[in-house]
């Protein structure tokens, strides 16, 4: 008999507690919050299927790839064969084989007046290749972004503006 009122009593505590108060809410959870001991103006990171942690970033238009480990970037090396990288809004956007054996990203550089979008990945092998995506006259190419499938297939996506007309198609490749 005892044995009942105590399950009941538990069974009673559960039902008046809302399930909310049983898990820890997100604004509850702790951050560690770590330099990575570099500076940029802009970055980005993603993740492979292997649980590891890709960056890149821009500093004074200087393209930098990297990896994150135990709270720190190793395998740092420089984007070679890029343009300069105008701002934010035209920031490269990184996606990774999900593999982790090649890196991709899409951006607007500063020369071609946001007029150019190029595709830019590091091989197996660990080289750079860069290529024009799209080039338009009077048109701008704004919020540029890629993904990698898991066949490996690149798919690019971007912000076609014309400021002729004010129309600001989504373009896919």
């Amino acid at each position: 008999m005892k044995l009942i009122h105590i399950f009941l009593i538990i069974i009673f505590f559960f039902m008046s507690v809302p399930a909310r108060e049983l898990e820890k809410p997100y604004d509850e959870v702790n951050y560690d919050i770590v330099s990575l001991g570099v500076e940029g103006d802009f970055y980005d990171i993603e993740s492979d299927n292997n649980n590891v942690v890709h960056i890149i970033w821009w500093r004074r238009g200087s393209g930098f790839y990297g990896q994150i480990k135990n709270n720190q970037i190793v395998n740092q090396e420089s984007i070679t064969g890029i343009g300069y990288v105008a701002s934010k809004k035209f920031k490269p956007r990184l996606s990774v084989k999900p593999d982790g054996t090649e890196v991709h990203f899409v951006y607007t550089n500063k020369e071609s007046n946001a007029r150019e979008a190029y595709h830019t990945w590091r091989d197996s092998g660990g080289g750079w290749h860069t290529k024009l995506v799209f080039k338009e006259a009077g048109k701008y190419v704004v919020y540029a972004g890629g993904a990698v499938d898991n066949e490996g297939i690149v798919h690019i996506a971007f912000v076609r503006f014309n400021p002729d007309s004010g129309s600001v198609p989504v373009i896919y490749k």
